[in-house]
């Protein structure tokens, strides 16, 4: 023992504590090196429990929201609410099961972003028909399924007219400037979050088309077909 340690432990009375620590530290020590390969001919202390079985991973834990709406301010609004107060749970994951003939585009470009930035996983269900912008919600999905009978359909964007509306030459260049806009963003969540390429979706703008999982598993927009399956005493939330 170093003289300014002896010093300060016979100063302070506790040298005999200091001897029992110095006897339980050479006895673990001892221990460690009984315990080790390398000082008992190489048998391993335990090598009985190596034909344990090994426990499955454990699921993370999810937060199931059930969207079933058209994409407007309001349900972006409830769902992105949903989604913030699902964080009571303190969820690993959430799990949107959704169906949707689409709405506004900034509403569901809105929706994507704010997806995206959350720092969870997010998984996308197709469970009957994801349309139009609903397309651009469904991609923020880090994983996303799509069930067998589903359907996926794509087109350009149009704006609606009420009866009897009087537009001027400028307005109308600038509802198609802002329609031309809204189709350049969706094309470019569309390229980077899927297999499409930029041919491709000029051609389903064109088309407006349904299209099923099959189609979709190869374009790379879902990463599986399966059904939607909640264990027993999941949290649900419906929107």
């Amino acid at each position: 023992m170093d003289s300014w340690l002896r010093r300060d432990t016979e100063t302070k009375g506790i040298k005999a504590p200091m001897r029992l620590f110095a006897t339980f530290h050479y006895t673990l020590k001892k221990n460690m090196k009984d315990s080790n390969p390398s000082s008992n001919g190489g048998v391993q202390i335990g090598a009985a429990n190596a034909s344990q079985p090994i426990s499955a991973p454990r699921e993370p834990r999810t937060v199931f929201i059930y969207f079933n709406a058209p994409i407007i301010p309001e349900t972006a609004r409830n769902l992105m609410g949903a989604v913030l107060s699902s964080q009571q749970y303190k969820p690993e994951r959430i799990y949107i099961a959704m169906s949707s003939q689409g709405g506004h585009v900034d509403s569901g470009i809105s929706i994507h972003h704010f997806l995206k930035g959350l720092p969870i996983e997010i998984v996308t269900h197709n469970m009957g028909s994801v349309d139009s912008i609903a397309n651009i919600l469904f991609l923020a999905g880090t994983t996303r399924y799509a069930a067998t009978n589903s359907s996926f359909m794509l087109h350009g964007v149009s704006f609606g007219v009420a009866k009897d509306t009087n537009i001027s030459s400028s307005q109308l260049h600038e509802i198609l400037s802002g329609m031309k806009g809204n189709e350049r963003r969706i094309a470019g969540i569309l390229a980077a979050n899927s297999k499409l390429t930029d041919d491709e979706i000029t051609g389903l703008f064109g088309q407006g088309e349904s299209k099923d999982p099959e189609f979709a598993l190869e374009k790379g927009i879902i990463h599986g077909i399966r059904e939607l399956s909640i264990p027993k005493g999941a949290i649900i939330l419906a929107v």
